[in-house]
């Protein structure tokens, strides 16, 4: 077949999650969401909790969707003004700084070294920051102040059996999915056209119809 493309896959019946209500967009966001989602359940935020999440890309935004469906109050920061736009279209208060506000936990998913290094000042007294972005860069701790606020520091890696889950949450209209996809390529466009999209600003989510 042309470009090794297949017909059939073979997958244990164990990893398969079926759904008879969502449609095939809302199905193709399971596994981004399962990030924002295994986020949230690692931080241990609670319901009436205040949670900052720095970076409002596709992963802040999962996050900010799963906290506040379990009662935590949201605030995102970000730098770019387009995404600040969509998370607003969302309901979700920004801001282009964090300045001095601070948060019982933290959640940065910029996967930028300075960017995850000055979170900590976010963080509450006692508070927790939660490590959801990836970077290749160490990442450079105030030492002095970690200690002096007494945080705790977690890292959040994919998801761990959240899909179930989330796909109850999307039936029940708990997780809005009408904003996320702003881009479509047919599987004819993926050569000449994929590679573009990492270069564009107001990209949060592409899909390939096949």
């Amino acid at each position: 077949m042309d470009g090794g493309m297949q017909d059939f896959l073979s997958v244990p019946i164990s990893l398969l999650h079926k759904s008879e209500v969502l449609t095939l967009d809302q199905l193709a966001l399971v596994e981004m969401l399962g990030i924002g989602a295994h986020a949230v359940a690692r931080s241990g935020v609670k319901d009436g909790g205040e949670a900052m999440i720095v970076g409002a890309g596709p992963i802040g935004m999962a996050v900010a969707q799963f906290a506040s469906a379990l009662g935590v109050h949201v605030h995102l920061v970000e730098r770019i003004e387009w995404r600040r736009d969509f998370a607003e279209r969302m309901g979700y208060p920004t801001s282009l700084t964090a300045a001095d506000r601070q948060a019982d936990v933290v959640f940065d998913a910029t996967g930028n070294a300075l960017a995850m290094a000055a979170s900590l000042d976010c963080v509450a007294p006692g508070g927790s920051l939660v490590y959801v972005g990836l970077t290749s860069e160490p990442v450079s701790i105030d030492d002095s102040l970690f200690h002096r606020k007494e945080v705790t520091l977690l890292a959040s890696r994919n998801s761990l059996g959240q899909f179930p889950r989330i796909i109850r949450l999307i039936e029940a209209g708990k997780i809005d999915t009408d904003h996320w996809i702003t881009d479509r390529l047919q599987l004819s466009e993926v050569m000449t056209t994929f590679e573009s999209l990492l270069a564009r600003p107001n990209v949060m989510k592409a899909v390939v119809e096949m």
